[in-house]
């Protein structure tokens, strides 16, 4: 299991049950036979780490030490008003995973999608903002993508849809305190719905 400067300390020290830190489970499917992880009912139950930035640089830099941990994810809601710094958090995810250059990152708005691939991931960059219905999101194809092994779909606006709020496996909030200043919450589902064992 690899993991970033960031989470490594954290995970040792707290025990902690979150796939952040056991993101081999993640993708191997640990989980109970009955019960399908990408079919549930209710959100997983969160664990929680937030992060200050002064800066687009330092928003950048923080997307590039979240990579490692993100990218044995499938589904990450961005969740942020417009202008908050999703965007600019992307860039650094794609620097991170190695899949684009900052500068080849831009607001999907208009094309809804962009594909990244790296040598590990393939990232999407999806921009829901301008999607109103399950009609709408039906045309998109995202299942496909979230069914796809070795896919990172990162939902800008996803919040909108309750599916995505119950399957997400990482939700990044962003709250702007200033003309530089960023708050980012990073809420990590947790691994006890996947019928792995918590730490105590």
């Amino acid at each position: 299991m690899r993991q970033n400067g960031l989470l490594s300390a954290w995970c040792e020290s707290a025990h902690e049950i979150s796939i952040a830190c056991h993101p081999e489970r993640r993708r191997a499917g640990f989980a109970p036979e009955s019960k399908d992880p990408y079919l549930r009912d209710e959100p997983l139950p969160m664990t929680t780490r937030e992060y200050i930035t002064h800066s687009a640089e330092e928003t950048i830099a923080l997307g590039r030490e979240l990579a490692p941990t993100l990218k044995d994810m499938r589904m990450v809601i961005l969740r942020g008003d417009l202008g908050a710094g999703k965007t600019t958090l992307v860039k650094g995810i794609a620097e991170g995973l190695h899949a684009a250059q900052r500068d080849d990152i831009t607001s999907p708005t208009f094309t809804l999608i962009h594909e990244f691939r790296g040598p590990e991931v393939t990232l999407y960059h999806v921009d829901l903002y301008r999607i109103e219905t399950e009609r709408e999101l039906l045309t998109l194809g995202l299942d496909e993508l979230f069914a796809e092994p070795g896919n990172l779909v990162l939902l800008e606006w996803g919040e909108k849809f309750s599916r995505f709020q119950r399957e997400r496996d990482v939700e990044i909030a962003i709250e702007r305190r200033g003309e530089e200043e960023r708050r980012f919450v990073v809420h990590f589902a947790t691994v006890a719905d996947y019928g792995i064992p918590v730490v105590p």
